[in-house]
């Protein structure tokens, strides 16, 4: 649906447009007059005005002066000049402007045409070659945050996120999707003295140009900077050569040379930023598949006090066999747990919309994956308890009426209880009663607003029939956009609002013509109709007789 406001300081103009669109069937249009320009800016002031037909002489703001009005507002809204003014000038003026211009004298079906070229032009926009290459420039400057999330879904441990080396060239990304990996860690010690964005974000872009000129030439290598203090580097050889020389071999010389390089970084960063860099590095690359289980490795060590002095270059050394499989297996249960956890604003955001199939579809994912985990490993279980249990209680406890309505449930009190000895099905079957619960309580209370949404837009409607009740009105009245209210209240009451708004004006005009002496312009200016003759054709259309024939015919069987 698109907007049209019609302006003209003389009335009867407006009247006879306003109704022409009236009856047209075709186009989608929620219609609007205004007497004059400075009536039409605030319309504009209120809402989008889509399609703007006006005259061009008028007191106090004519059409060129409230053509640069909504230039500056609407930029997208088409504007067509209504005049009866056959004037060289004022044309030139619209078709340098890219306005339509139509005189009055012009026939109906002309007027329409105009409207139904602008909404095409509307439609057709966004098919625009220059919309494309706008959509192109933000790409470019979309791409370092798409490098960033999707280098950071291998970092978290996603194993549904499968690496490409399509989706790795075209985000610009310098690794090879069957090569192994290199991970280096960095951490700014005193990333939190700064307490200003914009210098943690300076600070960040020149560490990387320093790394960068000891990097680029030899090696190939993404670089990631976290929500902290760390930065993470994923690095592979630039290539494998030289006659003789093995993959294992090439692989022992670029870890030398990255080790090698560190400190040379280290003192570049004092130099540049006065800052010291920390560093741990992988003693052994591995598969894009245990990137995450090896972060989190590193991470372990970086920040459960392996470098607890500032320059500190560490290296990850690895025990037995065994010790290393017993370890990596425990890791990679840490980082499962830790990437579950991660995806639990995503269960609460679905718990808060409500959307309850894509919270019980992501919830046995949950289950599937911890329960066993935490069979496993016992000292993982209050983790994963209590960081589920955090997600419902923070919804609860926003919610007054709905704590009242779980408080007997024995449900909630496990959840609350910090010794609870369920067992692991047991705890997760729990959960899913909660969600349960709070899915029916959403469900009613979400009927009721919606009752009474609709309860209030058709009491204001009935008490001011004979005021403004346009979309735009109303939307102010509940406080909503108008495309929203307009879609809104048809799926709760199953009606458009215009339709309601035209049988309640009918309905109200019957019981006047039946109780009443009023003359029928009368009755037609009392329920909202802005012409005896628009409101005689609208009754007979929709009640097959006119007003008075109508009239006429109840009160002989009165």
């Amino acid at each position: 649906m698109y907007r049209l406001l019609i302006i003209d300081d003389e009335p009867y103009i407006v009247d006879w447009v306003y109704e022409l669109f009236q009856q047209n069937q075709e186009l989608d249009l929620d219609i609007y007059r205004a007497y004059s320009g400075v009536e039409a800016l605030s319309f504009l002031k209120r809402a989008k005005i889509d399609i703007v037909m006006t005259d061009i002489n008028m007191p106090e703001m004519n059409g060129l002066q409230l053509l640069k009005e909504i230039n500056n507002s609407w930029p997208l809204c088409k504007v067509i000049f209504l005049t009866a003014y056959n004037e060289f000038e004022y044309a030139h003026i619209a078709n340098k402007s890219g306005v339509t211009y139509l005189l009055k004298t012009e026939s109906d079906a002309e007027i329409v045409k105009a409207v139904e070229k602008a909404v095409n032009e509307i439609d057709n926009f966004i098919r625009q070659e220059e919309l494309i290459k706008n959509a192109k420039r933000q790409m470019e400057m979309a791409l370092p945050i798409m490098q960033r999330e999707y280098l950071m879904e291998k970092l978290k441990g996603n194993d549904l996120f499968q690496i490409s080396q399509n989706q790795l060239d075209e985000l610009g990304i310098n690794l090879v999707e069957n090569d192994e990996l290199l991970l280096l860690i960095g951490r700014t010690d005193n990333w939190f003295l700064s307490r200003k964005s914009n210098d943690k974000a300076k600070q960040s872009a020149i560490i990387q140009a320093i790394t960068q000129s000891f990097f680029s030439t030899v090696l190939k290598y993404a670089y990631l900077q976290l929500d902290n203090s760390i930065m993470v580097w994923l690095i592979q050889p630039q290539k494998y050569a030289g006659e003789g020389v093995s993959p294992a071999d090439f692989w022992d010389k670029t870890i030398v040379y990255v080790e090698g390089t560190l400190d040379s970084i280290q003192d570049q960063c004092k130099k540049s930023l006065e800052t010291s860099i920390s560093f741990v590095i992988d003693s052994k690359p591995c598969s894009w598949k245990m990137l995450s289980h090896r972060f989190l490795s590193l991470a372990m060590l970086m920040n459960n006090g392996g470098i607890k002095n500032r320059d500190m270059i560490l290296t990850k050394e690895y025990t037995s066999d065994g010790d290393t499989e017993q370890s990596e297996q425990y890791t990679c249960c840490l980082q499962q747990v830790k990437f579950w956890n991660d995806k639990m604003h995503t269960l609460e955001a679905f718990l808060e919309s409500g959307e309850h199939k894509e919270f019980y579809s992501l919830f046995i994912e949950f289950k599937e994956n911890l329960v066993p985990i935490i069979k496993t490993h016992s000292n993982l279980r209050s983790e994963v308890y209590f960081s589920t249990s955090l997600l419902f209680l923070n919804y609860i406890n926003r919610y007054e009426t709905l704590l009242e309505k779980l408080a007997t449930y024995p449900e909630l009190t496990s959840l609350m209880n910090i010794n609870c000895n369920m067992h692991c099905e047991e705890v997760f079957e729990s959960f899913e009663k909660i969600a349960d619960m709070i899915f029916i309580y959403q469900k009613v209370d979400r009927e009721k607003k919606n009752m009474k949404l609709v309860a209030s837009i058709n009491e204001y409607i009935q008490n001011n029939l004979d005021k403004d009740v346009s979309l735009i009105k109303l939307a102010e009245q509940v406080y909503l956009n108008p495309s929203y209210l307009s879609r809104v209240y048809k799926q709760i009451a199953g009606v458009n609002i215009s339709d309601y708004i035209f049988s309640i004006r009918l309905n109200k005009a019957k019981k006047m013509l039946m109780e009443s002496n009023l003359k029928v312009h009368e009755i037609a200016n009392s329920v909202g109709f802005d012409s005896a003759a628009y409101f005689i054709r609208a009754f007979k259309k929709s009640a097959g007789i006119t007003p008075q024939e109508y009239r006429e015919h109840t009160l002989k069987f009165k």
